[in-house]
């Protein structure tokens, strides 16, 4: 046998060989590489797992917090609507106060033995500014000289709220009023809307709308139209029939009748509406009458023309333009204001331009109507014809109002339509109510009770 090789100490063992003298087993290098790799990720992965963890747990809980803050601030923004609602019926409820002090100055400036109501729902949102948004207004009254430290009630809510107010009675009513009887209000009604669509014209700038076939495939005339409305909220299941000539209001046959050939039938509701979207069921209600004349500009209240909440009479002092002529013209159809539409565009333009120079009450309604004595070409109409001449084109031709007319006019506004809108941040909370001030009104059987001191409220929406 060959000898073993010598080690490098000289020695032919080495004291730590196995029992068989061969050297001991070296640690295997590439194991504890990948012992060491295997470690490493694991723990990335723990980190990754980590990281998403938190990410979620972050996205989560920001979304919860930005959640909670929108509640939050949609909570606040509902009661600082409901603070300016109040406040608005409070004030309302307070005019009569505030025209006995500055009554006597406005009736020697408008020459009328007695002060009308004064808009003050016109002023709303700026009476009302410092219980609103306290720190803007802050200026604004110093600049007034008045002392708001000393004020109690009012601070910083951290919103505001914004106020519009209308008086229903500025518009046609088309629901059942409640100051003329039924056939007298169906009659007025009738007219007043004929009116309103352009039936006195001739040509007639709304001929259009009743010139074509409706979503159901029907033609629906102006007539057709007026009697659908009138059916709607009156009481008996006979059909409505008007006749413009005559300026009569006649009954027979179902009324059921017409909404039966729908292709998605109901029937009439014989009561006085809910809404003024309830309107959209009557038949003919197209989307184009809807738009030209119930709500002309959705973002602006004051451009509707109708109501469903106003007592059957119109405000000579806040009744739109456009509604007092409907009035006039229900009573003196015939006359060159309602049939020429150049003349019926002045008056419209002429009324305008007197409101806007001056936005106080400058009628008085009653037996002694200055409204239709300006009609008449009486007392203000004498006094813009000698500034701006007789034969100025903006000038109407007076004419004769029939006996009776003074009948749909009133110069008191009762019932209040309310838009009050809460801010905070960037979230608006809107409330939409109905106040009726009215004193002489009772609710309908079988409840009871009776009208108190702010009112009552008729309806109610919150967006």
């Amino acid at each position: 046998m060959s000898a073993e090789p010598e080690r490098p100490d000289g020695e032919g063992t080495h004291p730590t060989d196995g029992p068989s003298g061969e050297p001991p087993q070296r640690p295997r290098v590439r194991n504890l590489k990948r012992s060491e790799g295997a470690a490493l990720i694991i723990v990335m992965t723990s980190i990754a797992v980590l990281l998403v963890t938190l990410t979620e747990f972050h996205a989560s809980t920001s979304t919860a917090l930005v959640a909670s803050t929108a509640d939050r601030d949609a909570l606040k923004a509902e009661y600082l609507a409901r603070s300016g609602v109040n406040l608005t019926r409070l004030l309302l409820a307070t005019e009569p106060q505030v025209r006995t002090v500055i009554g006597p100055i406005l009736a020697a400036m408008t020459k009328t033995p007695s002060t009308p109501q004064l808009n003050v729902w016109d002023c709303a949102d700026t009476i009302l500014g410092a219980f609103s948004d306290y720190e803007a207004n802050l200026a604004t009254a110093r600049s007034a000289g008045v002392d708001m430290s000393a004020a109690t009630g009012v601070g910083n809510t951290g919103g505001r709220f914004e106020v519009l107010a209308i008086t229903e009675n500025a518009m046609l009513n088309i629901s059942r009023p409640v100051a003329n009887s039924d056939d007298v209000a169906r009659q007025r009604q009738a007219l007043c809307l004929y009116g309103l669509l352009g039936g006195f014209q001739e040509p007639s700038p709304y001929d259009a709308l009743f010139e074509r076939r409706d979503a159901d495939g029907q033609f629906t005339t102006r007539e057709d139209v007026i009697a659908s409305i009138i059916d709607w909220w009156d009481y008996d299941t006979e059909r409505t029939t008007f006749d413009p000539a005559a300026g009569r209001v006649t009954s027979g046959g179902a009324e059921d009748d017409l909404y039966s050939r729908l292709r998605d039938p109901y029937d009439v509701k014989n009561a006085p509406f809910d809404s003024i979207e309830e309107l959209r069921l009557v038949r003919g209600m197209s989307d184009e009458m809807w738009a030209n004349l119930v709500e002309p500009d959705p973002d602006d209240p004051r451009a509707r023309v109708l109501t469903i909440y106003g007592s059957g009479n119109v405000n000579v002092n806040y009744g739109s333009p456009q509604a007092i002529w409907c009035a006039i013209c229900s009573q003196a159809s015939t006359t060159t204001l309602c049939t020429d539409p150049a003349e019926a565009t002045k008056f419209v333009t002429l009324l305008n331009t007197i409101r806007s120079m001056a936005r106080i009450p400058m009628f008085q309604a009653g037996q002694n109507n200055t409204l239709l004595a300006f009609v008449r070409g009486q007392g203000l109409y004498q006094e813009l014809a000698g500034f701006l001449g007789e034969d100025n084109p903006l000038l109407f031709k007076p004419i004769q109002t029939p006996p009776g007319l003074e009948n749909a006019f009133v110069d008191a506004a009762r019932i209040f339509s309310l838009y009050v809108t809460g801010v905070v941040g960037q979230t608006r909370v809107r409330i939409h109510t109905v106040a009726n001030l009215d004193e002489t009104w009772n609710p309908p059987p079988p409840n009871t009770g009776g009208q108190t001191p702010m009112g009552v409220l008729q309806y109610w929406r919150m967006d």
